[in-house]
């Protein structure tokens, strides 16, 4: 019994660490996106002036 509980409490440990990896590669990929939006947007801007100095 004892061998099995230590398995389970290692596969716990390994999910919970997994879990956190997730949430990590999420918020990274929150944040490139939000990068790119900002990107996007200043990029806009400046087809907007340029278009309006033309």
């Amino acid at each position: 019994m004892r061998g099995r509980e230590s398995t389970m409490t290692r596969m716990r440990q390994y999910d919970d660490d997994n879990a956190t990896i997730r949430w990590r590669e999420c918020e990274n990929a929150m944040a490139r996106m939000r990068e790119r939006n900002s990107t996007m947007t200043t990029m806009r801007q400046c087809d907007n002036t340029m278009a309006t100095v033309r």
